[in-house]
């Protein structure tokens, strides 16, 4: 049975990343970020500049905590400021 997406954190750039693990997998990505697991899913499979790093085990796709801070800071943060989202 899967899990139900939980309401996604606000936008903003002081997110604490602490509170993701070191090794998340698509749906707690798509929970802590707000990015819909069907997106990322997308990217992935597209091989998408848009796609956040991930790296398989197996079957299993997982995110690495720092890399997708950095992605999320360099990539989100980046266009919603060119947007005036935030500041």
């Amino acid at each position: 049975m899967r899990k139900r997406q939980v309401s996604p954190q606000p936008i903003e750039s002081s997110i604490d990343w602490s509170r993701l693990k070191p090794l998340s997998s698509t749906l707690e990505v798509a929970n802590f970020t707000g990015i819909k697991e069907k997106r990322l899913r997308e990217w992935r499979s597209q091989k998408s500049h848009l796609s956040p790093p991930f790296i398989r085990i197996g079957r299993s796709v997982l995110y690495e905590r720092d890399a997708l801070r950095r992605w999320y800071e360099n990539t989100v943060l980046e266009q919603l400021r060119r947007q005036g989202v935030v500041a």
